[in-house]
This record gives structure tokens, sequence and C-alpha cells, in this order.
């Protein structure tokens, strides 16, 4: 009888019960991530409102994103000019944001610059914000506005999506004829003409109406490629941390198996469970492995992370591609700034000038249309001091450059050589040349005299 030799010297399954008591939560081996058993194509999917309320207080990256346009606006905020013909009496149409900012100590304990703000960040945040202004003019809030009544602007309230629902009569979301309050103390209807809107990710036609009449959060549009950069980072730490992957080598293991294997025991694989975590004890406490010379051997796996950090770039490029904030800002960092105007380093001076443009085109598209309708009713409010009727105002940005010392110096030497010439040429009087010093900040810009715009 001839007798069949065995000729397997190592037995997984022993091995998979020694190994099935370990699992990795940060790479999600043997857990219910684990990507080798739950692979699937993920549908897009709304953020909720507790998605939206908690991803900028876990990362400092999607705060950024949600609240430096408002904040950083606010304090540069915009300029009022009257647009004077011939002959016309100047007003000093300035003065009306001072009339809406002291509505902070009225009702509402808001200014219109507060009020801007808080109301934009819950539109990036959200998808969109809102503020509900009070006029005393004799009619319910459901009316439109009777400008010829007003007699003052009373308060701001600032609301978010979830307080506040747009109604159209013809079903357009974009434009509606009303909004609907969802908050104690108030009327339940509001005209359009008392409310304004300040939108995130603005939405168009079906897109709108498919959302619900609100438009997108900004981190709606940016949450897929944050979370794969984001996802790439945890992976290159659990790399790190995996980094010196360590081998034993034990001799007569596969025989040990074996034995447990026939005789219907696991009295070797938990010899074996022990011996591993006596090793690692070791090295965690001590620094230090001790291994038999004739039995035990231990090494290092030789492993490399090739492609990693342009895996990385790919990652970052991605995510930069999908938000409306500069790199810079998205990630709080700065370029080199020299200390004047000649030097070599002037990447920092062509940040802070393209954060200006930046700040000044986003109050452009955001902000200057609702400023324009709230400074309407505020020169038609009866209790306003400065101007008794409408006139022409034009609204600019009024986001600057901030300078050196030096830089300043140099540019005003520069500014004056540019406003001879031109005085020379009689492109304009040396009134423009000295207005420019009269603008409160000098920003090196020319600001015409009104005697030669005429």
């Amino acid at each position: 009888m001839t007798q069949v030799q065995e000729t397997i010297n190592f037995d997984s399954e022993g091995l998979n019960q020694i190994f099935s008591s370990f699992s990795n939560s940060l790479t999600g081996f043997g857990t219910t991530r684990d990507k080798s058993k739950n692979i699937k194509i993920n549908s897009i999917k709304s953020l909720s409102k507790k998605d939206l309320e908690n991803l900028p207080r876990s990362s400092g990256m999607i705060r950024r994103l949600v609240e430096n346009y408002p904040t950083k606006c606010k304090k540069d905020w915009m300029v009022i000019r009257q647009v004077r013909e011939e002959n016309q009496t100047e007003i000093p149409v300035g003065e009306l944001e001072q009339y809406l900012e002291k509505l902070k100590f009225k009702k509402g304990k808001i200014g219109v610059r507060e009020a801007f703000s808080k109301a934009s960040i819950l539109g990036r945040q959200h998808g969109d914000g809102f503020i509900l202004i009070g006029l005393a003019d004799g009619l319910d809030p459901k009316e439109p506005v009777n400008e010829k009544s007003i007699q003052s602007i009373e308060w701001f309230k600032v609301l978010n999506r979830y307080e506040i629902y747009p109604e159209s009569n013809q079903g357009k979301y974009s434009d509606p004829d009303y909004y609907k309050i969802y908050i104690n103390n108030l009327p339940t209807t509001w005209h359009y003409s008392r409310v304004l809107r300040f939108s995130g990710k603005i939405l168009h036609d079906e897109s709108l109406n498919y959302n619900g009449g609100y438009n997108d959060s900004v981190i709606q549009n940016v949450f897929d490629t944050w979370t794969a950069w984001q996802t790439g980072l945890m992976s290159g730490s659990a790399m790190l941390s995996d980094y010196n992957q360590a081998k034993y080598k034990m001799k007569g293991l596969g025989k040990a198996l074996k034995e447990d294997l026939r005789a219907g025991t696991t009295t070797r694989q938990e010899q074996i469970q022990k011996r591993l975590y006596v090793a690692e004890m070791g090295r965690s406490a001590i620094k230090a492995l001790l291994v038999d010379m004739d039995e035990e051997d231990f090494d290092y796996v030789s492993r490399t992370y090739a492609g990693a950090s342009q895996i990385m770039e790919l990652l970052k490029d991605a995510l930069i591609s999908e938000v409306d904030l500069p790199v810079y800002e998205l990630f709080n960092t700065t370029n080199a700034t020299g200390s004047a105007l000649g030097t070599a380093q002037t990447a920092g001076l062509a940040q802070r000038y393209d954060w200006a443009n930046l700040k000044n085109d986003w109050m452009s598209d955001n902000w200057i249309e609702p400023y324009e309708k709230l400074l309407r009713y505020a020169m038609l409010a009866k209790d306003n001091t400065i101007t008794s009727e409408p006139v022409e105002i034009e609204i600019f940005p009024n986001a600057k450059v901030q300078l050196t010392p030096l830089e300043k110096i140099q540019a005003q030497n520069e500014a004056a050589q540019r406003d001879s010439v031109n005085i020379e040429l009689g492109i304009y009087s040396p009134l423009t040349a000295q207005n420019a010093f009269k603008q409160g900040d000098w920003d090196g810009q020319v600001h015409l005299a009104q005697e030669d715009l005429l």
C-alpha cells in the first residue's frame, strides 16, 4: 500500500483564525469599512442641515470657504457717491450708511454691515440667507412697500433658509412674489419687496425647482473633492504609521498550525497570538525585541510610496477648481512680501491686489443690488436728515490693497509723477491730484474732482 505524503507546509486556515481577531479602524481592514468587501458606486445626495452645520465646525478649510468673503468684505464695505448733474446741490449720501448702521441700537439690534455679513454666511453655508426689512410704511408686510409713506426703517431680521420659504404665483422660485415665514412673533406672509436674499451657489430654472426653491450651499459643490482630499491626507497618515511593517519568522509555524487543525484545538494558535502581543508590547514599552536566535527571526518589509505626493497634488488641484475662494485664502497661506515695491519679492503684493479685486467682484455680484434697494428706502424715509427725496447714486465696492509704509511712500512718489504729466497735458486739474489724498485711505487711484467731471 502506497502512503500518500503530505506536501502542504502552510495552512492558511490556521492563520485566518489567528488574524480574525485583529482589525484596524483607521484603514478599515477587518471592519465593515474594509475596501475589499464594500466596493460600490456612491450616488449624489444633498447634504443635510446637520451636515452643513457640522462641517464648518470640524474643518477650518470649510469654515474659511463659508465665512471669508462675508467677514472680510464687511470690513471693506462699499462707497456711496452721488451722480451730480450740472448745478445740482451736493448731498452727503455717504451718511446714509450711518442711518442704516444705527439700526443696531433699535429693535433688531443689528446694523446693515452685520446683517449683510450674517445673511451671506448663512447663504453660503445653507444655500440662502435672508434679511427682513422692518419698514414703517403703514401697510401689512404681505403688501408691496408703499414708498411714498415710508416713515422710517425700524429693524433688520436675519433668517436662515429653514425659517422662510419662497412662493411664486407663476411657480418660478427664482422670482418669488412672497415669502412664508416660520418663526414666532412675526407675520407669516411677506412681500418680496420687504425681503433681501443672499445666495450661496446659485441654481437656475428647473434645478432651483428640484431643490425646493432654494439655492445650493457652497459646501455641496466642493464636498466630494474635499472628501477625496481629506481621505488622501488620512491615508497618507496611515501609510506613514504603517511604513515600518514588521515581519516575524517562526520556525515550524505551519507544522504547529496543522497540529491544531488535526487535534481540533486552538492551543498553538493561542500561543502564537500571545507571542505576537508580547513582541509588540516589548517594542512599544522598551523599544526592544527579544527573539530566539535559533527558532525566530525579525525584520521589516521593504516598501516605497512613490507617486503619493503627485496624487495629493492632483487631489488638491481638484479641490481648488471647485471653490470660488483663492487658494491662499482657502489654505490660509500667504506668499512672501517685500518691504518695498522695488524688491524682488513682490508675490505678496500681487496676492494682496488679487484678493482685493476678488473681494470687490464678490461684493459687486452679491451686495450692491440689495444695498441699492436699502439705500433707496433710506432716502425715502421721512426720519432721515440727509435728503428729502431720492437722488441718483453710484455704489462701489471698497476693498483696497494694504501697503506697508515704505510701499506707500514709493507708490505716492510714482503717482505724483503720473499726476504731473496728466496735469500738464490738461487731462485733469490739480484738484483731482489733491482729491486722491481726501479719500481717507490713499489707494493710488485717480479720483476725478467734481470740477473735472463737468
